[in-house]
């Protein structure tokens, strides 16, 4: 590569991008014989030819306004930069997507699509760190991102969608979260949340909100919650303490199940 901050090469010959910009690549291609060997007992070379080839590494982040639609950057640790100024990350835009067959039972006179999207995932990304601005994380945003293991959220975020992070196994630390008021049905499902969760601004938190977060020790609630969801913090069985708020109105059905 003629540029390794743009573009690099690994020893097997795949191509990396690495930032915004462009690069020449010089690219060797060698036909070997078939069935002749060389003295050091190698497939033999026939013909050997080289090109530089010009690679152009587009912007990783894909904005619809100030939503930011998809990711298509480097795993490890991403910071989402502060200057997009974004207030939303959108629907699977880290996650990514593919149609899948329909329950049967779901396609109805409204809507009789026979087919829904459903996130894929992701083995490679870390950490997220957000922004400031940031207001919404919508549904499946980071959906089995099952390498993932920190998430710094902002204090700009109110509300975290269904899925959002919902099969991110690996997911332990959530920084940030005590700003978040509305927290959607199975946004942290079957994460690996530890420690105390503090929840000091939430209002709601919907059905399976936590469910399946088997090492989280303990919860606590601020005074602004109103309602829990059903199985919220099902199979959480390492927590051995919750702190309730006193405007709590309503606690859905087996909210804490299999805890304690």
């Amino acid at each position: 590569s003629g540029n390794e901050k743009v573009v690099s090469v690994d020893k097997n010959g795949v191509i990396v991008a690495n930032e915004k910009g462009s690069a020449s690549i010089d690219v060797v291609l060698s036909l070997l014989h078939p069935t002749e060997k060389d003295k050091n007992g190698n497939p033999k070379v026939i013909t050997k030819t080289s090109k530089s080839v010009r690679v152009e590494v587009k912007d990783p982040y894909i904005r619809s306004g100030p939503s930011l639609s998809n990711y298509f950057g480097n795993g490890g640790l991403v910071q989402i930069p502060a200057d997009l100024k974004l207030t939303e990350i959108g629907q699977f835009a880290f996650s990514n997507y593919e149609y899948v067959d329909k329950d049967p039972s779901l396609v109805t006179d409204e809507d009789p699509s026979l087919s829904q999207a459903w996130f894929i995932g992701d083995d490679t990304i870390t950490e997220v760190i957000i922004p400031e601005g940031v207001e919404t994380i919508s549904a499946y945003a980071f959906a089995n991102l099952t390498a993932l293991e920190r998430v710094v959220l902002p204090s700009t975020l109110t509300r975290i969608d269904w899925g959002a992070f919902y099969g991110c196994t690996s997911l332990k630390t959530v920084i940030g979260i005590e700003n978040v008021k509305f927290i959607n049905e199975s946004a942290f499902d079957g994460c690996a949340l530890s420690g105390t969760v503090k929840l000091d601004s939430a209002v709601a938190i919907a059905d399976y909100a936590f469910a399946g977060n088997r090492s989280l020790g303990s919860v606590i609630l601020g005074e602004s919650i109103q309602s829990i969801g059903a199985n919220a913090f099902d199979t959480c069985n390492s927590i051995t303490s919750i702190k309730l708020g006193n405007k709590l109105k309503k606690i859905g059905s087996e909210a804490f199940k299999s805890c304690m």
